[in-house]
């Protein structure tokens, strides 16, 4: 399907500014041990997890996007989840958009 009447208005984005909700970009990978608490008040894990934060993941139109990776530290073949929201990777920061006019 072909729309000409459409027009598509977009611009690049500057980076989110640090903060506690976002402690900036850092591409890394960190084993999370058996135990491990996001937060004081959360479950436990009950094994091992390997986290990869900020990583690069291409579409099929040749964007990319930075994801976090969790997934089991053994070798156990699990499903992937996708979760997108507009409150960030982890979920905690504030919804903000640049608008453009």
């Amino acid at each position: 399907m072909e729309s000409t009447d459409v027009k598509i208005r977009w611009c690049h984005l500057s980076p989110p500014e640090e903060s506690e909700a976002y402690p900036g970009f850092n591409p890394s990978i960190t084993v999370l041990p058996v135990g491990h608490r996001r937060r004081e008040n959360s479950r436990p894990l009950h094994e091992s997890m390997v986290f990869e934060r900020d990583q690069i993941l291409r579409l099929r139109d040749g964007t990319k996007i930075y994801a976090d990776i969790y997934r089991p530290a053994n070798e156990a073949v699990v499903p992937a989840i996708m979760v997108w929201g507009p409150y960030g990777k982890s979920g905690s920061g504030e919804f903000e958009n640049e608008l453009v006019a």
